[in-house]
């Protein structure tokens, strides 16, 4: 029995490509650990929004199962992102180039505690409504006292920790 855990240190999206460098830790409580930070997302198809269940609910039957839904996955639905060792890498950062510098500031600001993001584009299509410039959309979510983010998977996407619903309002507002 193979007991092996992984804790993610750094994960991004680049062109074509998906990138993650993790450690590899011998054991069985890093293994369990690894486990409990599997999980999926529930799609809501209908109303463009989602919910995290645990790998252990997939693996119980535990989730809502309808047209309506959509299961995507599986996912880390942890943390992926060592915001310590970015640091480290932002602050060793003048022998790069001007586009690997700009992306060790873009993978700083990347809130990895969240899982998944609202496609602006995607949102348009649902409202039937011009799409809105992210920028403005994150600082909104921001001057509402949630915390928000420009994603590194998707330029017109956006990480939040805001219910789809107030997402949906702060869209409307901004025509």
């Amino acid at each position: 029995k193979q007991e092996i855990g992984i804790r993610p240190e750094l994960a991004y999206s680049e062109k074509h490509y998906v990138r993650v460098y993790a450690k590899v830790l011998r054991g069985k409580k890093y293994a369990k650990e690894s486990m409990s930070n599997l999980g999926f997302i529930l799609y809501n198809v209908e109303e463009n929004s989602w919910k995290i269940i645990k790998m252990e609910d997939v693996i119980r039957n535990n989730w809502e199962k309808d047209e309506k839904h959509k299961i995507v996955g599986p996912i880390w639905i942890s943390r992926y992102i060592n915001n310590e060792l970015v640091k480290k890498m932002y602050s060793n950062s003048f022998e790069l180039s001007q586009e690997s510098i700009e992306m060790i500031f873009k993978i700083m600001n990347e809130k990895s505690e969240i899982v998944g993001y609202y496609d602006t584009d995607l949102t348009s299509k649902l409202l039937n409504v011009s799409s809105r410039k992210v920028q403005k959309l994150v600082d909104k979510i921001k001057e509402k006292g949630y915390v928000a983010t420009r994603t590194l998977y998707n330029p017109k996407g956006i990480k939040t920790d805001m219910p789809y619903s107030e997402f949906i309002k702060v869209y409307i507002e901004l025509s």
